[in-house]
C-alpha cells in the first residue's frame, strides 16, 4: 500500500501540466476574494495557494486556528475561474460535516465516496482535498488512490503534530519529511491567541510551558492525586466540580475511555451528580416483558458513537436528552403492517436539529459529558477540561489537540510530572514502523520510470 501511494504521489510530482492561471489571474482573483471577505491573506496563506495552484499534489498543514478553511476557500476561487471541479473529502463524517459548513460546499467522508466512486473516472479537470488528513491511514489512502487514478490533483489539509490514524500507517506525518512534496506550511494563529496560543505552540513543539495553578487563567494546570481510593479519586472530583462551573459551554476531553481519567468513570460521576434523580429514558425489553432502564436520563448530555445517516447524525455528534416520551410514542410507520419507530425521548443535537431517540440508535449512543480527543478532533468549545493520568495513549500530539478545542480557557487536572513527561518525550507516532517517505524517495531518486523495483 505504501509503495503504491509512493507511485501515486511520484507521478503528479513529475506532472509537465501544472499550473492552472497566470499568477497575474491568480492574484486578481484573490484580490477580489479578500475584497468580498474582508480580509487580508497573510503571506504563508499566498504561498499555500500559489503551491496549490501550480502543483498536482500539495500538502497544506499549520496547527490550530491558523486559517486553514481560509487557504481553502481561496483555493476554490481558483479551481472555479480554471474549471476544475472540486470533491471535498475526510475520513470522520463529523469532520466532512465541519468541512462543508465552512466552506458552504459538499463533502463527503472517504468511505461514503469509495462506496459511489468508478476507479479511472477522474481526468486532470478535478482535485480532491482531504481535510483532517493526519487521521488517514494507509489503507485508506490506497484506496483513495486506486480510486482517483493518475490524473487529478490532490491537496491534502491538516496538522502532523495532531493525534496519528487510528488506523495502520502514517500517511500526512511521512510525505511531509520528503523534501520534494510540495509543502505549504500554516504558521501564523488567528483563531485564538494570547496564553492558550502560547502553551499550544510549545507543546507543540515538545517543550512544557509554565502553567499557573489555579481555575481562573486561560490555562492552568492543577495538579491532585490520581490514586483511586475506594472506588473514587480526587481527579474526578476536581473534574466535576471545574465541569459544574459552566457545563453548558464545557467539554470534557480525556485520553481513553477506561482508567481513573477515563470517560466511562467520568460519565458515570457526571450523571450521578446532574440527572439521577431525573425521569430515566425507559424501552420495552421482549426478554424481561417489562421496560428496562436504557442508561440515559432527561438532561442528559448524550453522544453518538457511529455515522447515521439515515438519522442526519455523525461519529462525534453530542445531544441532550430535552424530553421522555411514553414508551407508544410513534414516530413513523412505513405502513400499518410495517415496522414502527417509535421515540423514547427527544435530544436537541449539536447541529441545532430536534430528533427522536429510538430504540434503533440506542446501541450507538454514550454518555458525552466527557468524550475522547480522538472524537473531538476538528471540534471547538468555550471551555475545555482536560484530566492527564499515565496511560499508554498519553503523549503530546494528544494534549496538543486536547487544548486546541478550547476557545476561551483550558483546565489540565491531574498528574503534572507525566504531563510533562508525555510533551518532552517523542509522540507516539515514532513508534511506528513505516516506509512511504523511502518509498516516494526511492521513486523520485529513479533516472527512468516510476515503478519500485
Amino acid at each position: 500500500m505504501e509503495r503504491q501511494v509512493a507511485l501515486a504521489v511520484a507521478s503528479r510530482l513529475r506532472s509537465s501540466s501544472k499550473q492552472l492561471l497566470p499568477e497575474d489571474e491568480i492574484e486578481s482573483i484573490l484580490a477580489e476574494y479578500e475584497k468580498a471577505e474582508g480580509i487580508d491573506l497573510n503571506a504563508d496563506q499566498r504561498k499555500a495557494l500559489l503551491l496549490a495552484s501550480a502543483q498536482t499534489f500539495t500538502l497544506v498543514t499549520g496547527g490550530a486556528g491558523v486559517g486553514k478553511t481560509t487557504v481553502l476557500k481561496a483555493l476554490y476561487s481558483i479551481f472555479d475561474k480554471a474549471g476544475i471541479a472540486i470533491t471535498q473529502l475526510a475520513l470522520a463524517g463529523r469532520a466532512a460535516k465541519r468541512m462543508q459548513e465552512a466552506t458552504g460546499r459538499p463533502a463527503s467522508t472517504i468511505a461514503a465516496f469509495l462506496r459511489g466512486a468508478k476507479e479511472g473516472s477522474f481526468d486532470e479537470r478535478a482535485v480532491f482535498v482531504v481535510d483532517e488528513a493526519s487521521l488517514v491511514d494507509i489503507i485508506s489512502m490506497s484506496r483513495l488512490c486506486d480510486v482517483f487514478g493518475d490524473a487529478p490533483r490532490i491537496v491534502l489539509v491538516g496538522d502532523p503534530a495532531q493525534l496519528m490514524p487510528v488506523g495502520p500507517g502514517l500517511v500526512l506525518h511521512a510525505l511531509t519529511k520528503v523534501q520534494a512534496v510540495p509543502l505549504a506550511q500554516l504558521t501564523v494563529v488567528k483563531r485564538y491567541g494570547g496564553h492558550i496560543a502560547e502553551a499550544a505552540m510549545a507543546i507543540r513543539n515538545g517543550q512544557w510551558p509554565n502553567l499557573p495553578g489555579d481555575a481562573d487563567s486561560d490555562i492552568s494546570f492543577l495538579s491532585c492525586d490520581v490514586s483511586v481510593r475506594d472506588g473514587r479519586s480526587d481527579l474526578s472530583d476536581i473534574v466535576l466540580d471545574l465541569f459544574k462551573i459552566d457545563p453548558e459551554n464545557s467539554q470534557i476531553l480525556c485520553s481513553r475511555r477506561g482508567g481513573v481519567e477515563g470517560t466511562k468513570g467520568i460519565n458515570a460521576l457526571c450523571q450521578r451528580h446532574f440527572t439521577s434523580s431525573s425521569p430515566p429514558v425507559l424501552s420495552w425489553s421482549d426478554q424481561h416483558s417489562s421496560l428496562v432502564h436504557t442508561g440515559f436520563h432527561l438532561g442528559d448530555r448524550i453522544l453518538c458513537i457511529k455515522n447515521l445517516w439515515d438519522h442526519g447524525l455523525q461519529n462525534g455528534s453530542i445531544g441532550k436528552i430535552v424530553e421522555v416520551t411514553h414508551a407508544d410514542f410513534i414516530v413513523s410507520s412505513d405502513d400499518d403492517a410495517g415496522p414502527r419507530s417509535i421515540a423514547l425521548a427527544w435530544a436537541d443535537w449539536d447541529d441545532g436539529v430536534r430528533r427522536p431517540v429510538t430504540d434503533e440508535i440506542l446501541d450507538y449512543l454514550e454518555l458525552g459529558y466527557a468524550i475522547t480527543t480522538h472524537k473531538a478532533q476538528g471540534s471547538q468549545w468555550r471551555r475545555a477540561i482536560v484530566p492527564v493520568a499515565q496511560n499508554r495513549l498519553l503523549d503530546r500530539t494528544l494534549l496538543y489537540t486536547a487544548i486546541t478545542r478550547a476557545q476561551s480557557q483550558v483546565l489540565l487536572v491531574g498528574d503534572l510530572a507525566t504531563a510533562r513527561n508525555a510533551v518532552e518525550a517523542e509522540p507516539k507516532s515514532q513508534d511506528r514502523n513505516v516506509a512511504l517517505d523511502l518509498h516516494l524517495a526511492h521513486c523520485l531518486s529513479k533516472e527512468e520510470g516510476l515503478e519500485l523495483a
